[in-house]
């Protein structure tokens, strides 16, 4: 069997597995339920939504049902060991992993009605990792396709790519600065907020989003000197070739005053090399200074008209011989005959 019939028995098997599971759950849990479970973790390759790996990649199929049952018994079926241990904490008044739970909240979750507590530090961590790997993909969107040894033939790619990664850029600082503004809402106060931001090393991104502004990127000088090393190696021209940092820097410096949950302030059109439009304007100054030029003394702005012989054209042939009065003056008379036939 090759390896495309083996994944297409995977996930019957799971379901299959799943279903018979499903029965000893049910009056609790729907097999529905436990299927649609099942399937949403075998689609995202093990993790929640939540960001949870409950299983290796590697696995077996069988460890892979193994692992999403037990995970979903945890999180479906009411009475669990879990939501008993969350119970017991509530009465206690102790906690688990830092986090306090209240006694109303989980007799409810007896019956499946839990109400997950909300950790506000919790979720500033989490957004935290969330914005440095946004960071690093926004990143590697300036200098997509031109790290292959090719040579770049449109200047204009990476300052395209410079100016949309600071746009993507953009928008993930404003989500940090929602969340920070929203975590004040609720009541976290700003030395703790501070104080995650600065156990994770990100002040800059603190004191950035605290004053509402923009941190773009830049082009690194360990990236200059890739480009410098790639060109050198491949024998190709520089694809970060002065003249387009020089346009980049400019870029960068009108972006240090983008404030953030505004509009973008970089309009590319403004900022792109654009020489084929300038050769075009330069050929049309040109003619239009060529037409409007003052002609040198002694020549008439108004084209020379033609002279017209109007002695010759006001002879007429005499219809009877068809010769003019000239021709019947200094004509032979058999060159008369000649002239009369034509």
């Amino acid at each position: 069997m090759n390896r495309r019939e083996d994944e297409a028995v995977i996930p019957s098997l799971a379901i299959g597995l799943t279903k018979a599971f499903a029965q000893l759950a049910d009056p609790f849990v729907s097999e529905s339920i436990w299927i649609s479970g099942v399937a949403d973790l075998y689609f995202r390759k093990g993790v929640t939504k939540q960001g949870q790996k409950i299983w290796n990649e590697r696995d077996g199929t069988g460890t892979k049902v193994a692992k999403a049952i037990g995970h979903l018994t945890k999180l479906y079926t009411p009475g669990s060991a879990v939501q008993l241990e969350r119970l017991y904490s509530s009465i206690t008044g102790k906690t688990i992993k830092g986090t306090e739970y209240e006694v109303s909240d989980e007799l409810l979750g007896l019956i499946g009605l839990r109400k997950a507590p909300v950790d506000i530090p919790r979720s500033m961590e989490i957004m935290i990792g969330q914005f440095r790997k946004a960071e690093r993909n926004e990143r590697g969107l300036i200098y997509a396709g031109t790290l292959t040894g090719d040579p770049v033939k449109d200047d204009n790619l990476i300052i395209r790519q410079f100016i949309f990664a600071n746009k993507q850029r953009l928008e993930t600082f404003e989500v940090m600065r929602r969340q920070y503004d929203a975590a004040k809402l609720l009541g976290m106060k700003e030395k703790e907020i501070r104080q995650i931001f600065d156990d994770r090393g990100m002040m800059p991104l603190y004191k950035a989003i605290k004053r509402n502004k923009f941190n773009p990127f830049g082009v690194t000088d360990g990236m200059k000197d890739a480009y410098e090393r790639l060109a050198d190696k491949y024998n190709i021209p520089n694809p970060l070739s002065k003249r387009i940092l020089k346009r980049i820097n400019k870029i960068e410096k009108k972006l240090k005053k983008q404030r953030l949950n505004k509009d973008y302030i970089i309009d590319e059109e403004r900022y792109l090399f654009n020489e084929q439009n300038i050769f075009e304007k330069g050929i049309e100054l040109f003619n239009k200074e060529k037409e409007t030029a003052p002609l040198p003394e002694g020549f008439s702005q108004k084209p020379p008209q033609p002279v017209v012989n109007t002695t010759a054209v006001s002879q007429q042939k005499d219809p009877t011989t068809n010769l003019t009065s000239t021709e019947t003056a200094l004509l032979s008379p058999t060159e008369k005959v000649i002239a009369g036939r034509t």
